[in-house]
């Protein structure tokens, strides 16, 4: 594949999905298809940074801290880097990316939002995600079973079921009790946006209070999670499956109407 700036970052990994002739999760070695691509994967003590991408011409070290447990965020981070080094070598040799970066599929920076497109895609292929969704109930607890088999993080896990799903709902990321961003898939509704804080009816506010996960879902009040409210709402009722994040002080909530 031949690396070009502003590619489609989905079809950029999707080719090198095709090249590999990859048909099952396990196969999917990030860390081996990096160094196949010329970037070598390192780990090494990183104290401001999630993942680290020094390029050298046609080759490039991946580096990613040496203390991280959660093995699903370490590849995530690695197929971050590896999108760098593919879709960005126009814009740096050099690019460090933090732990918002790493979760940024909003577009609040551009760099960061094709990079987590395109390890979304490398870990997740849509010809190997979307059977494992289809038709089933969109609640954090698929997400998480999804996640476990993929080996990925439950927010990229989350924004990818987002991306392939067919079923209307939305998800919602937020930090420290207030929203960061919202992703929609055919919701008919205006919710809360980014800087809205959240609703004490809603199970995120009861998350960030310690009081545990909702994980299959639960009926909320309309008013829980949309900006503005009219009379003609007042029987509206969305259900709710919300997972606490504590790396992040964060949580992922999936919406859709019972």
């Amino acid at each position: 594949m031949i690396r070009t700036p502003n590619g489609d970052p989905a079809k950029a990994a999707q080719e090198i999905i095709d090249e590999l002739n990859i048909r099952d999760p396990s196969e999917i070695k990030v860390d081996l298809i990096a160094e196949m691509r010329g970037a070598t994967v390192v780990e090494s003590t990183l104290t401001s940074s999630e993942g680290r991408l020094v390029r050298r011409g046609k080759e490039g070290t991946i580096t990613v801290p040496s203390n991280e447990s959660n093995i699903g965020r370490k590849r995530f981070s690695i197929g971050h880097e590896l999108g760098h080094f593919e879709l960005h070598s126009h814009l740096a040799s050099y690019i460090a990316c933090s732990k918002e970066d790493m979760t940024d599929f909003s577009g609040y920076k551009r760099r960061e939002q094709e990079a987590n497109l395109f390890s979304a895609e490398l870990l997740m292929p849509t010809s190997l995600f979307r059977p494992r969704i289809i038709l089933k109930k969109p609640n954090m607890k698929l997400v998480s079973a999804v996640a476990d088999e993929f080996n990925t993080s439950i927010t990229a896990t989350a924004c990818r079921y987002m991306q392939v799903t067919r079923e209307p709902c939305a998800l919602i990321y937020c930090v420290d009790g207030v929203v960061r961003w919202v992703s929609t898939s055919d919701f008919p509704f205006f919710l809360k946006k980014k800087g809205d804080p959240l609703d004490s009816d809603s199970f995120a506010f009861d998350a960030f209070k310690g009081k545990g996960d909702n994980l299959t879902g639960s009926l909320v009040p309309g008013t829980a999670w949309m900006h503005s409210y009219s009379s003609r709402f007042d029987d509206l009722e969305f259900l709710e499956s919300t997972l606490f994040m504590d790396f992040y002080s964060a949580t992922l909530t999936l919406l859709w109407q019972p």
